[in-house]
Order: structure tokens, then C-alpha cells, then sequence
């Protein structure tokens, strides 16, 4: 393989080589077994390579073959032209965490820089980050309060669609509603975000109780007279297609946007 070919940088590259001062049965082991292995391991890139010159007999029977010479390789350390992308996804510092832990999925990325407005890099989002983020998460209580997010950022998050309301920021907490709302002391109070399901007497007492923003779960949009109530309140109501617990978390993660990414020292 030249080094013109191009090679995932996602698979993991193998070099097979000989001894030094490479003989015909040096080259062509090399050459075979990175073949064998490319067959057997068909997720990583094998590739022979010669550790010295090709001597006049290796030659002729590489080009009776037609066998392509396998290059030399230097040496065995890591340079920085090995590591080098011309093309890297990079993510704004306000898109919200779970856009880029996507795309660091779909690219098998552990790391992915994070731009300012003006495209300079301030920061890194690193794998470890992103599951320290959620780890924390999922253990407490979330809230808005250290760091509001927009309306329009949760419906981005959630592939919702607003249906009263008009975006603003948001800093209270968030609560998954999900029983009788006759049974409970409910601790919602104004300014919080409150995820139901279809149950207009839930809808009510999150409203009533002063929420600033309602989010209707499994795609079921509220009664007519609950939007109508909403809509007094000044409330916003969004719907989405996922379910209420996974909601709440994704909520909460997304709630710091990108400031839990690594910055760059001064």
C-alpha cells in the first residue's frame, strides 16, 4: 500500500515486514501474510513494507509476478504527519452536548475541537467528558439554574416541535410528571421545565403550579383546553416522540452546552 492510498484513519494499521537487508523469501512472507491477515481481520488495514533496498533477484520476481514492491518503511515511531487530518468535524461552543457526542459517534471520534464565533479553536470535547457529564447526571436532580438554555436549543435536542409559546431562555429545573396529580406535593414551581405524558390533570397542575415550559412526551399533543391555559399563562409547550425519563436526562445533559469541553490554556 503506497502512501498515496488512501487509509481509514478510524481502522487500525498493521505493518508485516521482514528482516533487514530484505532476500526474495523476506519480501514475499511480508507480502503474504499481510494478506492472510487482511482476509482474517478484514476491520484492520495490513500492510507489508520492506525494511531496506530490494535487491536485483527480489526485483525480477516481483516484476515476473507482477507483484507490487512494498515501500520501505524508516522507521517505527509515531511522527505527526501519521496522526495529521486535512478534514476534522469541529463543533460550535453553543450547540448543545448531545449534537456533538452524535456526531462523535457516527464518526468514531474520542475527541472533537470546539470553535468560537469567529471559527478560532477554544477548547476540546473529549469522550471522557461526555460520560463523566451523564454519569453525574443521572444522579441528581437536573436544573437550568447554572447555566439557561433556550427553548429552541430543547426542541433542537429532543426533534420536537413547539406548539405555543415563543422561544426565551430557561433556568428552572426539570421534573418528569407522571402520576396522579391528586396523589402528590408536587415541588414544581415557576420558572421549572415539566416533562407529561397525556394526562390533562398532570398538564394542569405543572401549569397551574407555574412551570415555564410543558413537554408533552410520545408525540401526544395537549387537549385544546390545556393549550388554551398554557397560552394565558404565557406558558411554552413542546412534543416530542421520546419517553418522559429519557427526556428528563437529555435535558439535563444538554443544559451546560458545550461548557464542560476542555479549554485551551491562555
Amino acid at each position: 500500500m503506497s502512501e498515496a492510498e488512501a487509509i481509514d484513519p478510524r481502522r487500525r494499521r498493521i505493518y508485516v515486514t521482514g528482516h533487514r537487508n530484505p532476500d526474495t523469501d523476506s519480501i514475499a512472507s511480508a507480502i503474504a501474510y499481510a494478506e492472510l491477515k487482511q482476509q482474517l481481520d478484514p476491520e484492520s488495514d495490513y500492510v507489508p513494507v520492506r525494511l531496506g533496498e530490494v535487491n536485483t533477484q527480489t526485483t525480477w520476481a516481483l516484476e515476473r509476478s507482477a507483484a507490487r514492491s512494498p515501500d520501505r518503511m524508516v522507521h517505527v515511531f509515531l511522527r505527526v504527519s501519521d496522526v495529521m487530518r486535512e478534514e476534522f468535524p469541529v463543533a460550535g461552543h453553543e450547540e448543545p452536548i448531545r449534537v456533538v457526542g452524535r456526531e462523535m459517534a457516527a464518526g468514531d471520534l474520542d475527541i472533537v475541537p470546539i470553535v468560537g464565533d469567529r471559527g478560532e479553536l477554544i477548547g476540546v470535547m473529549t469522550e471522557r467528558a461526555l460520560a463523566h457529564r451523564y454519569i453525574r447526571e443521572t444522579g441528581r436532580t437536573h436544573s437550568l439554574a447554572d447555566a439557561p438554555t433556550t427553548v429552541t436549543a430543547i426542541c433542537e435536542v429532543l426533534d420536537g416541535e413547539l406548539v405555543e409559546g415563543e422561544d426565551g431562555m430557561v433556568s428552572g429545573r426539570v421534573w418528569v410528571h407522571s402520576i396522579d396529580a391528586t396523589r402528590s406535593d408536587s415541588r414544581i414551581s415557576a420558572g421549572d421545565v415539566v416533562v407529561v405524558g397525556n394526562r390533562v390533570d398532570a398538564q394542569r397542575q405543572s401549569i397551574e403550579l407555574g412551570a415555564a415550559v410543558l413537554i408533552a412526551s410520545n408525540g401526544l399533543a395537549p387537549e385544546p383546553e390545556v393549550r388554551e391555559l398554557a397560552r394565558d399563562r404565557g406558558l411554552v409547550v413542546d412534543v416530542f416522540d421520546l419517553l418522559g425519563d429519557v427526556c428528563d436526562q437529555v435535558v439535563g445533559i444538554d443544559r451546560e452546552r458545550l461548557a464542560v469541553c476542555h479549554p485551551l490554556a491562555g
